[in-house]
């Protein structure tokens, strides 16, 4: 027998309009998954703003739940639809602002250079406040494309001591470095009442409290004199074990927001490590925003090109950006995936012991389960750039081998035969983590890159020559530096200011430089750099999907010629494995492409037919 689900329209005490999705048979895991990014839980339904009533109809419908309602609610969510008139637009991107606008909660992880930001501005609502968390590279993009898309909004960039979250009609914009980390505190939850505590808790606190066995008396709520009591009085019971469930949580102490707010969390990857400091501030942000009476109306929506980067658990940390009903961070990645044993299940991992002790979870490469790309679709949005721009050039890579003599390296950087031996007998992830700064390898890798630089200037001044604009990237600074010194170039790096990268790309692309290189960091994302159609590679990144972002600087929106792509290799063991590598790991993006019209998740509202079944609500 088919789900069904009874749907209700009311209102709210400030006059919004509202439809109750209530399923008969209860708020099971799926309904979770198909319910929870369009509104909030309250009893035994979930709340729906009315114009993303008629969306959320057509997920539910795709997924055989039959719909139930009196007569005249039907045409009346089809009437109350958003949707999205602005000619501007290509007809893709369209469609992505209705499905952001229509959403609480989404991801629009559409490939690099296909638009994602244009998008965003034009689902914003008006009536509601916007605060935008975005990398220090494209602040002053974000400024620029706001002004040009919605002249209604008033934008600034935010400095404290003014308010972060914003007034209806206006838009924040704060970069990640500049989050106000100190309006947060680590705090704890109640294992009788799930209250946070009042005062903040450190973990040597927790545990002396946890070996006690008593409930937190004034550390739990002084305020209700010293006692763990529920709503109704009574004493709490203990509802799980201190030890694995209350473990303490970042919380807001600043001032909430008086009205709802949409966060756009742009190039959200950034947020991938669940404990580095950057997530938890956007983490902890989001849920101020779903908090308090206004946090019926917020929304939170990630934009990136690279959902995932490495390991599955990205996706799980990006997840958790999204609020649930109780507040708590986990609750976003539960609505989605069911829970974390089944996330494992779905990505292949097993839990890894050695030696008797936990070593965290290995996982199956390139392995991404049917189930998998279906609870991830009722949350996320992928297009691909050849589906929705299909005239748009394609872009060729061609490689180029470096011969590299082991004598040119320096005694410090020589592999030697123990490293050598244990460099054979490395996985793949140790490999990388020696190549990164700091590791074994990594002034070897260094002075490989140094070693490719002739070859890179030899074929940099080709280009001079027949006056062909160019692009060039690598992972380390000093090469970079070294080309930038060179007439007429410019370079970007980490420690580029904001205001004279963005100058760089606009004079790069007016023509007054010859080319213009960068760090893979500092200049692979937030940039666009169509006029130049080649790009050189000195050498890459560990991470492809970062590789992949730089590459698609130049093969954007209004580039009208095919693009190569020239990548040095260095013929040296360090060069060709992670090579290897990183062909390993593009099998994982690959398995986890979502473009549009394999999705059935996307949820476009029914265009014909009846929306509801014929059995209806009361007479």
């Amino acid at each position: 027998m088919a789900p069904a689900v009874s749907v209700a329209l009311g209102k709210t005490a400030s006059g919004e309009r509202l439809a109750l999705f209530t399923p008969d048979g209860g708020i099971t895991i799926p309904m979770r998954r198909l319910l929870g990014p369009y509104g909030l839980r309250q009893g035994s339904g979930y709340i729906v703003p009315l114009h993303a009533a008629l969306r959320t109809c057509g997920v539910l419908q795709k997924h055989g739940v039959e719909l139930r309602a009196k007569k005249e609610i039907p045409e009346t969510i089809r009437a109350s639809a958003w949707k999205c008139t602005n000619e501007s637009l290509y007809p893709y991107q369209r469609v992505g602002a209705e499905y952001l606008h229509s959403r609480k909660r989404a991801m629009l992880a559409d490939q690099m250079g296909v638009g994602k930001t244009a998008q965003a501005l034009v689902a914003l609502d008006k009536k509601k406040g916007t605060l935008v968390i975005a990398p220090s590279v494209v602040r002053d993009n974000w400024l620029k494309e706001t002004l040009r898309w919605r002249k209604d909004l008033r934008v600034t960039i935010w400095k404290p001591p003014y308010p972060l979250f914003p007034e209806p009609g206006e838009v924040n914009i704060v970069t990640y470095p500049k989050l106000p980390y100190e309006n947060m505190e680590r705090r704890s939850r109640c294992p009788w009442c799930e209250q946070i505590s009042i005062v903040p808790l450190e973990d040597e606190e927790v545990q002396q409290l946890a070996a006690r066995q008593v409930p937190w008396t004034d550390k739990c709520d002084p305020e209700r004199g010293g006692r763990c009591l529920k709503a109704d009085g009574q004493p709490g019971i203990r509802r799980f074990k201190q030890d694995t469930g209350a473990w303490p949580e970042w919380v807001w102490t600043g001032e909430l927001p008086k009205h709802a707010v949409q966060l756009v969390v742009d190039e959200a990857h950034y947020c991938k490590n669940r404990d580095a400091q950057r997530t938890v501030a956007t983490r902890t942000i989001a849920a101020a925003c779903a908090s308090g009476p206004v946090g019926r109306s917020s929304s939170v929506w990630l934009l990136t090109g690279t959902p995932l980067l490495n390991q599955p658990p990205e996706l799980w940390s990006l997840c958790q950006l999204f609020p649930g009903q109780t507040g708590r961070f986990d609750d976003g990645a539960w609505d989605t995936f069911g829970s974390w044993s089944a996330f494992v299940e779905m990505f292949g991992g097993r839990k890894q012991v050695i030696g008797g002790v936990s070593r965290g979870y290995e996982w199956k490469p390139g392995f991404a389960s049917p189930e998998a790309r279906a609870c991830l679709g009722t949350v996320m949005l992928r297009r691909m750039r050849e589906d929705v721009l299909p005239d748009l050039p394609k872009k060729t890579r061609r490689y180029i081998d470096v011969p590299v003599s082991k004598h040119a390296l320096s005694k410090d950087a020589m592999l030697t035969e123990n490293l050598m031996l244990l460099f054979r007998e490395w996985s793949d992830d140790k490999v990388l983590a020696e190549c990164a700064v700091g590791g074994a390898l990594s002034k070897l890798r260094k002075e490989l890159a140094d070693l490719k630089l002739p070859t890179l200037l030899k074929l940099v001044k080709e280009y001079e020559e027949v006056d062909e604009p160019l692009v060039v990237f690598s992972y380390h600074r000093d090469p970079i530096i070294a080309l930038g010194q060179r007439k007429g170039w410019g370079c970007i790096t980490g420690s580029t200011a904001d205001g004279e990268r963005a100058g760089l790309v606009e004079r790069f692309q007016k023509g007054a430089l010859k080319g213009l290189a960068g760090t893979i960091g500092a200049m692979g994302v937030g940039v666009t750099l169509t006029r130049a159609a080649n790009m050189l590679f000195l050498d890459r990144d560990f991470v492809p999907a970062n590789n992949l972002q730089a590459e698609d600087r130049e093969l954007r929106i209004g580039q009208d010629r095919g693009v190569v792509i020239t990548i040095l290799n260095g013929l040296h063991p360090i060069d060709e494995r992670v090579a290897i590598i990183l062909e390993k790991k593009e099998m994982l993006l690959e398995a986890m492409n979502l473009a549009e019209e394999k999705n059935p998740n996307l949820g476009s509202a029914p265009s014909d037919g009846p929306l509801f079944a014929q059995k209806e609500l009361g007479p």
